[in-house]
């Protein structure tokens, strides 16, 4: 994982939560649910990579987080990742309300690296060139005939 491990969102999300989102076994009762790490880590993935979606607009991705030298920054990346990740794992039990406020607060971050709002100093940037059109004079003329 890039931005993100397993072992950070276990220490983010209390267990029992984790538990209830990633255990589909039906035959388990509240109390004897276990957290899948596989599932966290398609969520990880999942989050990663719509963080990479959104950051490529400015930047050459995946991050390369050991030439970011803000950790602030760092861990901006890493907090939209997370808040992503747990925003999956609600989706994957149809409870994406209860995290919308997660993949909200992440996209208005993404959204705010990508415009240059925010930036995250040391990390290389797309090359951004102006490209200009040229086109003939727009000609107009009163008479139908013309």
């Amino acid at each position: 994982m890039r931005y993100l491990t397993v072992d950070e969102v276990k220490a983010a999300v209390p267990a029992d939560v984790l538990a209830r989102l990633t255990d589909d076994d039906v035959s388990h009762s509240i109390t004897e649910k276990v957290i899948d790490d596989a599932k966290i880590t398609a969520a990880i993935g999942w989050a990663e990579a719509y963080v990479d979606a959104q950051l490529a607009k400015r930047y050459i991705v995946p991050l390369d987080f050991t030439a970011i030298q803000s950790e602030g920054a760092r861990d901006l990346v890493k907090e939209a990742s997370l808040q992503m990740t747990v925003y999956r794992l609600y989706a994957r039990v149809e409870q994406e309300g209860v995290a919308k406020d997660k993949r909200e607060l992440a996209d208005r971050t993404l959204t705010d690296l990508a415009s240059g709002k925010i930036e995250l100093p040391g990390a290389e940037q797309r090359a951004r060139e102006r490209i200009r059109y040229r086109a003939p004079k727009p000609r107009f003329s009163v008479n139908k005939e013309d």
